[in-house]
């Protein structure tokens, strides 16, 4: 992941990531998995695998769809905030298949907008807790 869909990335370095998580999703298909008394180490260790491929493809495949640079989301092929592109990108299961939806962002209601507004930008952090 952090070779293929690090903080900065490229449609070609996505492509290959994906590829590859593919493959690591083929290959676990063949992973042994005993369970021996009340030892259920193979069995949790093949869930967790599993759930980082499923993650791990999840979040490559909402970079490959966001075309452009915003926030953490950082495209090397696509440098510039689209303040035009305002949708978010959600990855749902169908037919046991990640598919990835892009949905329009609903713009925020006049009472945010105006608190947003007023909010005061900080420009010295000295003697604030940062979390």
């Amino acid at each position: 992941m952090w070779t293929h869909c690090g903080v900065i990335k490229d449609q070609s370095n996505l492509k290959n990531g994906l590829r590859k998580v593919q493959n690591l999703k083929n290959q676990s298909l063949n992973a042994d998995v005993s369970i021996n008394g009340n030892n259920f180490t193979d069995l949790i260790n093949i869930f967790d695998l599993e759930s980082s491929l499923v993650t791990a493809e999840a979040t490559i495949r909402s970079s490959i769809s966001r075309l452009e640079t915003r926030g953490a989301h950082v495209r090397k092929d696509y440098p510039n905030l689209d303040k035009n592109f305002k949708y978010n990108f959600r990855i749902f299961l169908k037919n046991n298949e990640l598919q990835v939806k892009k949905t329009k962002v609903i713009d925020p209601s006049n009472e945010l907008s105006t608190c947003i507004d007023e909010t005061k930008e900080i420009s010295n952090f000295e003697g604030k807790l940062i979390e």
